[in-house]
């Protein structure tokens, strides 16, 4: 099985749609060899300064930059202040679930010549084509 990664459900849709992808399982399509899944826009971001144990702001601080990033769930502002989307959770659990069964295969938009529109990549050189094709149609 192969594994693709749309940026939204929509997009993802179209994906499953052109790899014959048909069945819907609870947060992807799979069919045909492939399953087909989305993010919600971003699913994780870089964590707050509070992660990095820095509290209040202090201009002379600035920039902060630390040995490594640490990044966290996509969170939802609530009474209580900052916690992980419920949502985003699910989502990422289902696309680690994929990945883990999966083959490795990476498809990513790239530029095209004509103005906004877009053609895709992969490792998989029919894949490509045929996904080049939806993208360019879904515009």
């Amino acid at each position: 099985m192969k594994t693709i990664i749309a940026e939204k459900p929509s997009v993802a849709r179209e994906i499953a749609r052109v790899v014959d992808a048909r069945k819907r399982e609870e947060g992807y399509f799979t069919g045909n060899g492939y399953a087909v899944t989305w993010a919600f826009g971003h699913l994780v971001q870089l964590a707050l300064p509070e992660a990095y144990d820095i509290k209040g702001f202090n201009r002379d601080a600035l920039p902060v930059i630390p040995d490594a990033f640490k990044l966290v769930a996509r969170a939802e502002k609530t009474e209580k202040g900052n916690r992980p989307d419920s949502g985003v959770l699910k989502q990422i659990d289902i696309i680690r679930r994929l990945f883990e069964e999966s083959e490795r295969i990476i498809v990513r938009p790239m530029p095209d010549e004509r103005a906004n529109s877009s053609s895709a990549i992969s490792t998989n050189t029919s894949t490509a084509t045929r996904l080049s094709t939806a993208c360019g149609s879904a515009r």
